[in-house]
């Protein structure tokens, strides 16, 4: 759960709806500490087609989330990825995604 400025947001929620996206292939979405929410949900994408172009994809699934959830669900951190951690069984690896943002 990522309590964002006093909301509660379900991650898995956010990465249904993102993974609905026509160019996404997979994604994960943590919460990213901020000083004035708390958390902000934060979304790690793999696209379908990596030589695209990844401001175009951005905002493209940015746009797609406003249109399905409500405001303060939506990512306000979009990173295009190659590849997700995962786990020797294929087990997303949320932990991994959560010290990355915290790295300087």
């Amino acid at each position: 759960m990522i309590v964002t400025a006093g909301y509660n947001v379900g991650a898995p929620e956010v990465e249904e709806i993102i993974n609905l996206h026509p160019d996404v292939l997979e994604c994960a979405v943590i919460g990213i500490p901020d000083a004035a929410k708390g958390d902000i949900v934060g979304a790690f994408v793999v696209p379908r087609d990596p030589s695209g172009d990844p401001e175009a994809l951005i905002r493209s699934i940015i746009a797609h989330t406003k249109q399905r959830l409500a405001l303060y669900k939506c990512p306000r951190h979009v990173e295009i990825v190659d590849s997700l951690p995962k786990n020797p069984s294929g087990k997303l690896q949320h932990f991994v995604l959560r010290q990355q943002a915290l790295a300087p």
